[in-house]
């Protein structure tokens, strides 16, 4: 008998039974539900996490090979006795996801397993991708086919390689995701649809009830993908399970724990669904061998080419479709982004998510033993955390019949050992149910209420040559106003992107570089400051701008509780001071240089605080 059938906190959670209808979502909107393993002492649930990793070359039938081994190793998770296999969708980020088709691939896993949760990530909710009732209607149907198993995560696209090739607009794609995963979730409890009046969020949606139903009410459960705290805290604001994609270690899994259990127990959690997915997840690249040497062998090769690939389209590479080999670009320059092979040394210790040997970093994670990674895998059920994502990336060394032996000698020497998480801490069921009376009502569309009755009201020849449907009522003055505004400054931002990039350094410097235009960028990252991103930072910010004939020029930006304070000039003892050229100063604040990139090429570099670096961008709305 498997972990799996051994322990009921690996049974899927089936909502009703076929042909039972269900409540409404009304009915549940105070649903005393509190989310799949809320108040429970279960063990950390383990499951696997699929990008579908192809590094060149590749040959004729590589693809095909590729689905065929990734649903053969869902096979065996499932019958290995693991609790979810999650599989990523993806557009054109060669050589790292190839699951740009994931959906289908997902419905081929459910047919192929029984009683593993399948989850499918991170999912676009973007009308631009996929029409929301499009988008509702496929989720439904895959967690029929998988008989209630589906979990599903949305997020926004990161990559400027999906952003630019999906026509994405990234300036509003936050409020967009929110906007239609609380669309998403309605389109999937409500029968029918009530549909959404036209905002500034979206246009209107009729009234209908969307097919087919899904097997879990009021709906699968839903998470957002985090990769800062900031994620953590909107994923639990929202009522969202937390699916956190960048590996950390247990100590800093315990800090997001914690933040994310404190917000769903305070009022401000209101969530975008029908119910609640208290849980957090954390990914981890996983290869596990009897030898440690041979683990290493296997895996850490494949895992930094994951870590190396995410920040080459996330962040810092510069990608041209079709021509980029990026095996060949990691081989070349892994030391450079602290992915250094020799730094992962078989030593019997145990295990870290990130090392640091002779002056050289690398990322390892769950590679060694059963013991060591068993032993990791307990720290971070201390830390609290819900469910631990195997990562099991291919690459280098690492091959379809090694991933298999790992999962095999996980499930028999691991999975048996794994411990509750975090068993003493209190319950959230009263939290939750708390937080599903603060939902708003939904509201409920009348089919006389919008433009899409007007169109539906208009004769078919009206429709067929494009006649304007009748006009919408006027927005107040006010609605007026606040569109007026951001239409200008979205159109602001894109000149001022166009104008840079059309133009030399020497223009840049001479105009935006001016000391008029440099108070003015400085003067917009002030307005832009957000206070919750800065962690409790308190100090300065030193900006050294170098110029074309060696002048280098001081701004400083000083943080303290009530806000930023920019001083055209040097403050004493900042806390960061970030060094580059005026030029490339501007780009990055015009959104065409990545300053992840500008760093790794020696075009800026930094000094003081390295960790408050990482949050600039954040910090300062970007």
């Amino acid at each position: 008998m498997t972990a799996q059938r051994q322990n009921p906190a690996y049974r899927p959670a089936v909502g009703r039974a076929p042909g039972d209808r269900g409540p409404t979502y009304l009915r549940h909107k105070t649903a005393t539900s509190a989310g799949h393993g809320a108040d429970s002492l279960q063990r950390v649930r383990i499951g696997l996490i699929f990008d579908l990793q192809m590094p060149r070359p590749w040959g004729a039938g590589d693809e095909r090979l590729l689905l065929e081994q990734t649903l053969a190793q869902v096979q065996l998770a499932d019958e290995l006795g693991y609790a979810s296999a999650w599989l990523q969708e993806h557009h054109f980020l060669e050589e790292f996801g190839h699951g740009g088709g994931i959906l289908p691939v997902a419905g081929a896993a459910a047919a192929r397993t029984t009683a593993i949760r399948l989850g499918v990530s991170v999912l676009s909710v973007d009308p631009l991708v996929r029409h929301p009732a499009v988008l509702a209607g496929d989720v439904a149907a895959l967690d029929l086919l998988g008989d209630g198993r589906l979990d599903v995560a949305t997020g926004i696209a990161l990559a400027g390689v999906e952003v630019a090739g999906l026509g994405l607009v990234r300036q509003t794609a936050r409020a967009t995701w929110e906007h239609y995963t609380g669309v998403l979730a309605r389109m999937l409890a409500e029968e029918p649809f009530g549909g959404v009046p036209a905002s500034p969020s979206g246009p209107a949606l009729a009234r209908r009830t969307v097919l087919p139903r899904p097997v879990q009410r009021p709906h699968p459960p839903l998470w957002a993908r985090c990769d800062r705290p900031a994620d953590i805290s909107t994923a639990a604001r929202l009522g969202l399970g937390a699916l956190c994609r960048a590996p950390m270690e247990p100590e800093e899994a315990a800090e997001w724990v914690a933040e994310y259990r404190a917000i769903l127990r305070s009022a401000s959690c209101v969530p975008l669904g029908a119910t609640v997915e208290a849980r957090v997840a954390v990914c981890l690249p996983m290869s596990v061998h009897e030898d440690e040497a041979t683990a290493v062998s296997q895996g850490v090769d494949a895992a930094h080419f994951h870590a190396f690939a995410t920040a080459h389209f996330e962040r810092f590479g510069e990608h041209e479709p079709g021509v980029t080999d990026l095996w060949a670009t990691f081989q070349q320059r892994r030391e450079d982004v602290g992915l250094s092979r020799a730094a992962v040394v078989p030593d019997g210790g145990p295990l870290s998510v990130r090392v640091l040997r002779d002056g050289r970093a690398a990322l390892r994670g769950a590679i060694g033993t059963p013991d060591q990674v068993g032993e990791l895998v307990g720290r971070y059920a201390a830390a609290g955390v819900d469910d631990l994502l195997l990562l099991v990336p291919r690459g280098g060394t690492s091959a379809h019949e090694d991933i298999c032996g790992s999962l095999r000698l996980f499930a028999e020497r691991v999975l048996p050992t794994v411990p509750a998480a975090a068993p003493d801490r209190p319950p959230l069921g009263d939290a939750i149910r708390a937080a599903l009376d603060r939902r708003p009502p939904a509201p409920v569309v009348a089919q006389t209420d919008t433009a899409v009755a007007a169109l539906e009201e208009a004769p078919a020849r009206d429709r067929m040559s494009g006649s304007a449907p009748a006009p919408a009522p006027a927005p107040a003055p006010a609605e007026l106003r606040d569109r007026l505004r951001s239409r200008l400054a979205q159109r602001g931002t894109t000149a001022v992107r166009r104008a840079v990039e059309r133009s030399d350094d020497r223009w840049v410097e001479r105009t935006l570089g001016s000391d008029r235009g440099l108070r003015a960028i400085f003067s917009a990252m002030r307005s832009r400051y957000v206070a919750a991103e800065s962690g409790g930072f308190v100090g300065v910010i030193a900006y050294e701008l170098t110029g074309a004939a060696g002048t280098t020029r001081t701004w400083s930006i000083q943080i303290t509780p009530a806000g930023a304070r920019v001083v055209p000039g040097a403050i004493p003892d900042p806390a960061l001071t970030v060094m580059l050229n005026v030029a490339d100063f501007v780009r990055v604040a015009a959104g065409e240089l990545d300053p992840g990139h500008l760093l790794l090429s020696g075009r800026m570099d930094l000094r003081g605080d390295f960790a408050l670096a990482t949050r600039l961008g954040a910090m300062f709305g970007q």
